[in-house]
């Protein structure tokens, strides 16, 4: 299952993406240069890919995936910000029901200027 569902990956990532296994099921999806809403439109079309039958031994199995997306500020912030953010997010969207994705607010010195 995983393998199929790493091929997914790779279809739809850019070249300059990295996709790492983080622990567990967790995975992290690096994509440099997008903000959070074309972040969110690349995590659709992930999802919807995986979500697409996985053969296995003779039967189908669906896969779904919850996402949580964190945006490093061009001004700063760490990746340590940007990792529990991203962290926060997807506990987020999985506390709402799986299947999800939630986009946390970007990280760096401007966070929680008015």
């Amino acid at each position: 299952m995983l393998r199929t569902i790493g091929t997914r990956v790779r279809e739809l990532v850019r070249d300059a993406d990295v996709c790492c296994r983080i622990g567990g099921e967790e995975f992290a999806l690096l994509m440099p240069g997008m903000g959070g809403q074309d972040a969110e439109v690349a995590f659709q079309r992930l999802s919807a890919a995986i979500r697409a039958p996985i053969a296995i031994e003779g039967h189908y199995e669906v896969v779904t995936i919850s996402g949580g997306i964190a945006v490093l500020d061009r001004e700063g912030g760490s990746p340590d910000e940007l990792m529990r953010d991203a962290d926060r997010a997807l506990y987020a969207a999985k506390g709402a029901g799986r299947d999800r994705v939630v986009v946390a607010p970007a990280a760096g010195p401007a966070r929680g200027a008015a």
